[in-house]
């Protein structure tokens, strides 16, 4: 059994515990008692011998009787809580946290790999280089016997896997989403201003996706913080 499970469980019986001790201490209380103890002898001239015994049996019944109605109101929740309305409203509910969660997190990968193209453009203009088109396939770096030419290289190889990769993702998990960086795919001939832009628009509305997906069901997003 699961940690959480068990904890669950002895969760479960010290509630079950708990409203039995109440129980006891209610029936077993001073008012309670005098009160029990005076309708015997006034309306039935029971002995004081058979009034402890007739006491503590009707006490037992009152816990079975309250155990009982706890059981049936638990087991009607039960049943209203699996019923088909309730695991649709819950299905709907799932499903929309996964689209969420699925549109956030490609979001989140969409602006590195715009943070991650601004560095590389960065770096190359540093060492003197122009990165016109960084999504073609062809080399174009200028000098390669510069210091950092194997750096540079490498920097824009990881970017061309991460931004590839992200298209492959995004036609695997929602085909149906549609953007500039999707249709133009890759390799592609845009210049570096373009797929700059291209990104922040794709990254913009990813986040409109994700927000709509969660307000479904949920409060703004921005309310939340």
């Amino acid at each position: 059994m699961e940690p959480i499970e068990v904890l669950k469980s002895l969760l479960d019986w010290g509630k079950r515990i708990q409203f039995a001790a109440q129980v006891v201490v209610f029936l077993c209380s001073a008012s309670v008692v005098a009160c029990v103890r005076g309708m015997l002898v006034s309306w039935t001239h029971i002995p004081s011998l058979w009034q402890l015994p007739i006491y503590l049996a009707c006490a037992a019944l009152a816990i079975m009787l309250f155990s009982a109605a706890g059981r049936w109101i638990s087991g009607r929740v039960a049943v209203n809580a699996g019923s088909t309305e309730t695991k649709k409203i819950l299905e709907a509910v799932m499903i929309a946290g996964a689209e969420f969660a699925v549109y956030d997190l490609l979001q989140g990968r969409a602006k590195a790999l715009s943070l991650q193209l601004e560095e590389l453009w960065h770096s190359w203009n540093n060492e003197g280089e122009r990165l016109i088109h960084p999504l073609t396939l062809k080399d174009t770096l200028g000098n390669y016997s510069a210091k950092n030419a194997g750096k540079l290289i490498d920097g824009r190889r990881d970017f061309l896997v991460l931004y590839s990769h992200h298209i492959v993702t995004m036609k695997s998990l929602i085909p149906d989403f549609k953007s500039r960086v999707v249709e133009v795919g890759y390799p592609s001939e845009l210049p570096y201003v373009d797929v700059r832009s291209a990104l922040a628009d794709h990254a913009d509305e990813l986040g409109k996706k994700s927000n709509k997906a969660w307000e479904k069901y949920g409060r703004p997003l921005d309310t939340l913080k």
